[in-house]
């Protein structure tokens, strides 16, 4: 039943008339017919049968005929009952129907409308269903699009698609939708459909051929009040031209003719099948196709092809297939005379073909061999004559042949001839043998093999250099080889003689050097009678060496040294000698100051005062003593710790624009050597950007043997113009001793692993606090390793799950839980279970909040951390103490980065 755009007829157009075009228009939902005992049938019928709620309407007809198709009589009343909306209650008949409208209130659902009369005869009632759907979303829009939009005229499928949105541009998922068309048939069969979650709903449209009066097929798709109809263009198949191409175009008989119908084309579509016959019974199919011609005369050669709508078209062509000649076939070689292992050159590149072209070359070469190509080569291994057969084909698959007669001569061996120079040579002196003088007298010699006697391996080439290394008497042996393969050899006795060994010697200035002094080395006066020296070589006796003839070294203890002296003569000859150099006491020590920074503004702040680079000839850096020293101007505050370390951190308060303030520091040896070095600092005026301001503090602020884990924080640093989230924390350690120091993390919380230190190590941590417009300001803590007592301290361990990282929570309100375990930690007195664990935390975001519940946990080295107020991109720090009886602790530290 075709479906259209529902309009509203004229104030003057009939009711009954109205209803009669709607029920004409629309999808119906069609109820049982009720036969009665006189023969009359009652058929009721709702269109459309899903209608939406708050007013939607359907109009609902029932017919009444009699048996033999008549209508009843006009007049007959037909009484309506709904199980919901509203509907009127009765109608009579016109031409034996009743019509009335159905309205939709507020409630969706399934709806029974039944029909009942009183004519006589038809005492039965009819039902009808209408599904009634929800309109909470006003359809905004309805686009309809056709894949494809023009069909050929024999037919085809075209598949419908319709968008339903909303007055935001939504998409409406189960919207009732009705597809309608023209001509053919929809694969709905026009019953509803419903939009999918993306508000789009597909039919199917089917089209077998069409008749010529009709252009374009209407489809409609109504949903909701607004409908859309697109047109299906019905166009009309052009027969499709075939063009044939053949290669060559004058063939021989046998030849392989090449056939191609790509170029053929189709204007409105595509070409399926090509089809061939070749004029002499045979055919093929495909776009190109291969034949060949046993024959020769004339062909009439036919392509039929074949559209993709079934259209088709046929070319033939005439082809003129000629009459094969035989080729010639000729071939020269060169040399004329060959040898026996000569390479013989046969060329065949003089065959023709007078009537297309010679396919392939066989050769026979007389003694079994067989080869192909225009062009071979071949080195006969015996002397004899042999009969050479040449056989070529053509394209057309005609031969010729030629032969000729090839004489191969046996070999003359060549004569090994050699001398060398010098005639006298020396042990390690280069020899060289010339062989240039053998010869050859029928071919040319390929190979020349030396064997120098002193069973080095063997060496190639018409000359050889060789030196040998020990003297006496060798026989060299010269192997030559000809161009066929024949040998021949000579030999010649050579005598060597030995070098006499260089003579090394040397001085040295001062003859009383002190630690430190630059000593100078002479060698010049070491010789050599047979050549010259070309290296000397030093062992300065500590751990020093060098090379030259005249070299300077400086030694660091007070003691005597054994200092030896090789040459190596150009013979490769060499030479040793010793001598004692006593070092005396060295000097004062050499002291360096570096300040950091260098200018501090005006009223004041931190420096680190840097004595690290200060050196001494005898004593190590923690044997010096370092006392330092400012002198500021009257007035000026100025606060510097005392000690023996070479670092110290130095306050200044109270300075003024202009001030410049000498620090000095005295460096001590163990002898009481002592030297001193003076730096400036300097005070500017008040910066416009102020420095941040730095606070670093670590636990516990003292070590014991041999070291532990130390807690760095720098969370209490702060800058007057900047937050705390926009300033660098940069962690630095010095450590002076045999002391070790590792930093872990990053942010301004940080661990250090410290070890192997001993009583009297230092070690400096440094935290530079930089805002962003690169102002900077250093604090420091020096922690002195001291001795431990009887009782050590235990050596705590923490690890967590999970480990590595924490992933965020959805809300920085939201929890975070992480389970921590000391259970490795461990103790030279105490069990484990017998140690105290006290755990903490802390976060590099400010007002983070931690819980530690260890209450129910199987053992007090297990507890839960329960952390509110992390984001990602924060740092977490989960802590463990651990103390024994005796009341020493250690600590553990665990950073956790935030991630997404």
């Amino acid at each position: 039943m075709k479906e259209s755009v529902f309009s509203y007829a004229p104030r003057s157009m009939p009711l009954i008339a109205l209803l009669l075009a709607v029920a004409s228009l629309f999808h119906c939902a069609k109820g049982e017919p009720s036969l009665d005992e006189d023969n009359v049938i009652l058929t009721i019928t709702a269109s459309p049968s899903t209608i939406l709620n708050f007013g939607d309407t359907s109009v609902i007809t029932v017919q009444a005929v009699k048996q033999d198709g008549r209508p009843v009589l006009d007049g007959a009343r037909i009484q309506f009952a709904a199980t919901g909306g509203s509907i009127a209650p009765e109608a009579t008949t016109q031409d034996g129907r009743a019509v009335v409208v159905f309205t939709s209130d507020a409630t969706i659902g399934s709806f029974t409308i039944t029909a009942s009369s009183g004519i006589i005869g038809a005492d039965g009632s009819v039902a009808v269903t209408i599904e009634v759907v929800d309109r909470i979303i006003e359809i905004s829009s309805a686009n309809l699009s056709l894949n494809p939009s023009n069909v050929p005229r024999n037919g085809g499928q075209v598949e419908a698609s319709l968008v339903v949105l909303g007055p935001a541009g939504e998409p409406l998922p189960n919207k009732a939708a009705v597809f309608s068309t023209s001509f053919g048939r929809l694969a709905s069969n026009g019953s509803t459909l419903f939009t999918n979650e993306v508000g789009q709903v597909r039919d199917v449209l089917f089209l077998g051929p069409i008749p010529e009066d009709i252009t374009n097929v209407d489809v409609t798709a109504r949903v909701g009040t607004l409908s859309e109809t697109q047109p299906v263009t019905v166009t009309s198949n052009v027969t499709p031209t075939p063009v044939i191409q053949i290669s060559p175009q004058a063939p021989i008989e046998g030849e392989t003719v090449f056939f191609s119908g790509t170029g053929s084309t189709d204007p409105d579509g595509t070409i399926l099948d090509y089809e061939w016959d070749f004029g002499d019974g045979t055919f093929a199919a495909g776009a190109t196709a291969e034949h060949r011609y046993e024959r020769s005369g004339t062909f009439v050669v036919s392509l039929r092809v074949r559209d993709n709508q079934g259209a088709a078209a046929s070319l033939s062509q005439t082809l003129t297939v000629g009459a094969n000649q035989p080729p010639v076939a000729e071939f020269t070689f060169s040399p004329s005379n060959p040898r026996v292992g000569d390479i013989v050159f046969f060329d065949a590149t003089g065959s023709r073909d007078p009537d297309g072209s010679i396919e392939s070359y066989s050769w026979s070469l007389g003694n079994g061999i067989t080869r192909s190509g225009p062009t071979i080569s071949f080195a006969y291994p015996g002397a004899a004559e042999y009969t050479v057969v040449l056989t070529v084909t053509d394209n057309g698959g005609a031969k010729a042949s030629s032969n000729q007669t090839i004489s191969v001569a046996g070999n003359q061996l060549p004569e090994a001839a050699f001398t060398f120079t010098p005639t006298s040579p020396r042990t390690g002196e280069r020899v060289v043998f010339d062989a240039t003088s053998s010869t050859d007298a029928d071919g040319s010699i390929e190979s020349y093999v030396w064997n120098f006697g002193d069973n080095d391996p063997s060496v190639s080439g018409p000359t050889a250099g060789h030196s040998y290394i020990r003297p006496g008497t060798y026989q060299v042996l010269l192997t030559v080889t000809d161009n066929d393969g024949g040998q021949s050899f000579a030999t010649n006795t050579i005598t060597i003689s030995d070098f006499t060994a260089p003579t090394a010697s040397f001085t040295f200035s001062p003859t009383n050097p002190r630690i430190g002094d630059a000593v100078r080395f002479d060698a010049s006066g070491s010789s050599a009678p047979d050549g010259s020296i070309v290296a000397y070589t030093w062992d300065f006796g500590d751990g020093g060496a060098g090379t030259g003839e005249s070299v300077q070294h400086s030694y660091l203890v007070s003691r005597s040294f054994l200092v030896t002296l090789t040459v190596r003569d150009s013979n490769g000859k060499t030479d040793s000698t010793s001598r004692e150099v006593t070092v005396g006491t060295g000097g004062i020590p050499v002291p360096s100051l570096r300040l950091d920074p260098t200018s501090l503004p005006a009223p004041g702040g931190t420096v680190l005062l840097d004595a690290t680079e200060s050196t001494d000839q005898e004593d190590g850096l923690s044997d010096l003593r370092f006392d330092f020293t400012a002198l500021p101007p009257e007035g000026r505050d100025i606060d510097l710790p005392g000690g023996r370390s070479p670092l110290r951190q130095m306050t200044v308060a109270d300075a003024v624009l202009g001030d410049r303030i000498p620090v000095t520091v005295t460096v001590t040896d163990t002898d009481g050597n002592e030297a001193s070095t003076t730096q400036i600092l300097t005070i500017t005026d008040t910066q416009e950007n102020q420095a941040p301001v730095a606070d670093l503090t670590a636990e516990p602020n003292e070590l014991r043997v041999p070291g532990g884990t130390v807690i760095l924080d720098g969370r209490g640093s702060s800058d007057p113009d900047h937050a705390f989230e926009e300033l660098e924390f940069d962690f630095g350690v010095q450590n002076v001793g045999n002391v070790e120091a590792e930093l872990e993390g990053d942010g301004p919380l940080r661990t250090a692993l410290v070890s192997n230190g001993q009583v009297g190590d230092t070690v400096t941590f440094r935290l530079t606090v930089t805002d962003p417009v690169g102002a900077q300001n250093t604090a420091f803590q020096i922690l002195t390793v001291t001795e431990s007592p009887s009782n050590t301290a235990p050596i705590a361990r923490l690890s967590s799950l999970p480990s590595g990282e924490i992933t965020a929570p959805p809300s920085p309100t939201d929890p975070v839980t992480v389970t921590l375990s000391a259970i490795d930690s461990s103790d030279a007195e105490q069990q484990t279970a017998d140690l105290s664990f006290t755990f903490r935390g802390s976060s590099t975001r400010q007002g983070t909040e931690f819980t530690f519940d260890q209450q129910g946990n199987p053992s007090p080295f297990i507890a839960v951390a329960t952390i509110v107020g992390v984001e990602a991109g924060d740092q977490i720090t989960l802590i463990v103490r651990v103390v024994d009886e005796g009341g020493l602790s250690d600590e553990a530290a665990l950073l956790l980065p935030v991630v997404p």
